[in-house]
């Protein structure tokens, strides 16, 4: 959610330069002292803004040449146009590299060089934790959409809470998610299936197998329903339309 309540703890994100040139130098301490997603635009700009000590990278004097992205978590290769000016970075003392730009031959090659960290993570002087990634949400779609980088970006948040993200939807297309924390402790979720192709379940990302799960009826009573957890995803099968709206209570 949009605050400008740098107190409240979560994970803020900060994507493109705007971000960035838009916010003053108090407001960017008080969120790299908490948990910090920085995407490549925002980090150049960072950097230029003399926060590269509190993210934990540098940037690269010459780039090198680079054909792709890898993941050091999961071992997906990644699209990482050169042609996005994606930054490359030299890590700071401390600093965890989550992935790396890479050279191979050709797409199907399985031998590949590392020339720079293009993912970290990093505690800085303030306590904060920060994720930076070359990655940024003005490449092509064609280079956003895919399972290889959704498994990237929710190993960047893992990476930040320390365990599972939770309440993410693990479905392989695209989702529209909101969240939200209840007073009695259950969260509420509703998840909009925003492609042209119906599911016929819902993955919801969880650290830990629920107490119950349950959907919310037409006529708003709660319904319980059934579902499987394994590998930190609770399976919900259901029949869920294109453009169809799920909301759920998880307890």
């Amino acid at each position: 959610r949009a605050t400008e309540d740098f107190t409240v703890d979560g994970i803020y994100a900060l994507g493109g330069a705007a971000c960035v040139r838009n916010s003053s130098d108090d407001d960017l301490r008080a969120m790299l002292a908490k948990k910090a997603l920085v995407d490549g635009l925002a980090a150049r700009e960072l950097i230029a803004r003399g926060f590269g000590p509190l993210i934990g990278v540098a940037l690269r004097a010459e780039k090198p040449l680079f054909t792709g992205d890898y993941n050091e978590t999961s071992g997906d290769f990644l699209q990482l146009p050169p042609s996005s000016n994606p930054p490359l970075f030299e890590a700071l003392a401390g600093a965890k590299t989550l992935s790396s730009a890479i050279w191979r031959e050709s797409s199907m090659a399985t031998k590949f060089e590392r020339v720079a960290p293009s993912g970290t993570l990093f505690r800085n002087s303030l306590g904060g934790l920060v994720a930076v990634t070359a990655f940024h949400l003005d490449m092509k779609q064609s280079y956003l959409y895919s399972e290889a980088r959704q498994r990237y970006v929710n190993d960047l948040l893992d990476a930040l809470v320390g365990n599972v993200m939770e309440n993410v939807c693990a479905n392989a297309q695209n989702v529209l998610a909101l969240s939200r924390r209840a007073e009695d402790g259950s969260d509420i979720l509703l998840f909009e299936n925003l492609n042209y192709d119906p599911e016929d379940k819902v993955l919801v990302r969880r650290a830990a197998r629920p107490a119950s799960v349950e959907e919310m009826s037409p006529d708003g009573s709660w319904k319980p329903v059934p579902f499987a957890f394994d590998a930190g995803i609770v399976n919900i099968p259901c029949p869920w339309p294109c453009y169809g709206v799920k909301v759920l209570r998880i307890r």
